[in-house]
């Protein structure tokens, strides 16, 4: 995932053009047949197929850019604890009480 010059590497955002990223070692035709694969199979096992990007992108990303755009608007004195409790609020595979 690009952001202006930023290349989403790990967990980090580091100044790298994507060719040098450590997750987008994995081709995209590779990449392609990995998450068609996963597609046909259980959601569960689907996930473990899936190459370390793809995972990510569906399954952490969307809410780790969801808490951190709200991270950024109230600026907590402890952001790191602030945006532990966002990701576990907001979780959407929480189990509703």
């Amino acid at each position: 995932m690009l952001f202006g010059e930023l290349t989403l590497c790990g967990l980090l955002l580091l100044p790298l053009p994507p060719s040098l990223c450590c997750l987008c070692a994995v081709g995209p035709l590779q990449r392609a047949q990995a998450e068609s694969a996963a597609a046909s199979a259980d959601p569960k096992s689907s996930l473990k197929a899936l190459p370390v990007r793809a995972y990510l992108d569906q399954t952490v990303v969307p809410l780790l850019l969801q808490g951190m755009s709200e991270l950024v608007k109230v600026r907590p004195d402890q952001p790191v604890e602030w945006l532990a409790h966002y990701l576990l609020n907001n979780n959407p595979n929480k189990a509703k009480k």
